[in-house]
């Protein structure tokens, strides 16, 4: 994993974009009021322990792929409110597609936000 430009693995308050670097559809929009190393920590541990829960740790247990093929870009940050960076991901969401070709499987924690859909 690397993090380049205002962000660092303890920037708080952001999204961010996981992606597979072997497959054009392994993409994933998350956000995070905490520091990110805290949820991409949770997001490593569904990958090792292989929970078929989730869709990223499903994607990344698939035939050929691993934890190694895990990339991390923190794309957002510095919003003045939580309904703020629910919405900035929602529409980030709708921009990359990532319900319909990508790991984002429901928009439930979105709320209100999915009257934007």
């Amino acid at each position: 994993m690397s993090i380049t430009g205002p962000f660092n693995c303890n920037s708080a308050n952001v999204i961010y974009l996981i992606f597979c670097s072997i497959c054009p559809y392994g993409n994933y929009v998350g956000e995070t009021k905490t520091p990110f190393r805290l949820r991409f920590n949770n997001h490593k541990q569904t990958i090792r322990t292989t929970s078929q829960l989730q869709a990223v740790s499903q994607h990344f247990n698939l035939p050929g792929h691993g934890i190694d093929n895990v990339r991390v870009c923190l794309i957002k940050g510095g919003f003045r409110s939580d309904s703020e960076r629910k919405a900035s991901e929602l529409r980030l969401i709708k921009k990359l597609d990532t319900l319909n070709n990508g790991l984002n499987r429901e928009l439930s924690h979105l709320g209100a936000f999915t009257c934007l859909r």
